[in-house]
């Protein structure tokens, strides 16, 4: 029997891992929970068998539970993503052992991480994970309703399987749930008089309209002259720099709205984006409007702006 695209197995507390298929290591049903043991250095996936073809939009959730690192064993747990064969697919998750929340890639060459950011992660302990996947290609890790690392591949993610996983680790996953991603509604409106303390850690009736960028007091100073340049540059490319930089600069300083084209997409060479992002400032997103930047900022460019 195959699931729909919207397919759950909530709690396993029957016992069955309805709508799984082993692919890879032993699985198995233990006090409520889906547990798998891996050949030793081996992998353990296995994968929801979705009738329907996977929408574009999609989100995976699931909690995981890994062992800590004993025994010649690593300690993880993934959501497995576009699976195509025991070496060709993407997955999300956490890395234990190593305290990172990693997206990336099963190759011929192993386990390839895209995208990692470190945290504190507790062996035998629950999160909740959320996948999200957006335009077929760009993923987000959500944990315990905290985004932790987003990775845009180079090709889609929705066309292979999607199920849980570990690398040469011993771990639980509980509560799945497989769905279309929808997008959350901006925030409500509300009447006068308006009150917000922000203790519930929420900016409920506030909506992010739009951003400045500042240049920092050293970028400035070099753009006002020649100094602090590269011993390299001609007094020529010093010139043509410190002019496509201040035309930048002043694309860069108009406030923007979400449907904006964001500046840094403009035809510009590598060191003037550069030379802009080492000085920018930016204020902080709803995490909506980041993935909408994360569409045109290269991955470098990505981090040294935290988004």
């Amino acid at each position: 029997m195959s699931a729909h695209a919207k397919s759950s197995a909530p709690d396993f507390e029957d016992g069955l891992a309805d709508f799984l298929r082993e692919e890879q290591g032993t699985w198995q049903v233990e006090s409520g929970r889906y547990a798998v043991t891996p050949m030793p250095d081996g992998d353990g996936v296995s994968t929801l068998r979705i009738e329907e073809p996977l929408p574009a939009d999609l989100e995976f959730w699931a909690t995981i539970n890994a062992n800590a690192a004993a025994s010649g064993r690593l300690s993880n747990a993934f959501v497995i993503l576009d699976y195509q064969s025991p070496t060709d697919f993407k997955f999300a998750g956490a890395c234990v052992g190593s305290d990172d929340w990693v997206v990336g890639r099963r190759t011929t060459s192993g386990w390839q991480f895209d995208a990692v950011v470190s945290a504190p992660i507790q062996a035998v302990a629950d999160y909740r994970l959320q996948v999200i996947v957006e335009g077929d290609d760009q993923v987000t890790l959500m944990v315990d309703g905290v985004e932790r690392v987003t990775h845009q591949f180079a090709d889609p993610v929705t066309d292979g399987a999607v199920g849980l996983g570990t690398w040469d680790a011993l771990s639980r996953f509980d509560d799945v749930l497989v769905q279309q991603y929808v997008p959350p509604p901006p925030p409500p409106s509300t009447t006068l008089p308006v009150e917000e303390d922000f203790e519930d850690g929420l900016a409920d009736f506030f909506q992010v309209e739009g951003i400045v960028l500042g240049i920092s007091p050293t970028i400035q100073q070099m753009l006002r002259s020649k100094e602090g340049w590269p011993a390299r540059y001609t007094e020529s490319r010093v010139n043509v720099e410190i002019a496509e930089t201040k035309k930048m600069v002043k694309a860069m300083t108009y406030m923007v709205t979400p449907e904006f084209q964001l500046p840094l997409d403009l035809p510009v060479a590598s060191p003037y984006r550069q030379l802009i992002l080492e000085g920018a400032a930016m204020w902080q997103f709803s995490p909506q409007y980041q993935r909408q930047l994360r569409r045109v900022l290269r991955p470098m460019e990505r981090s040294q702006l935290g988004v």
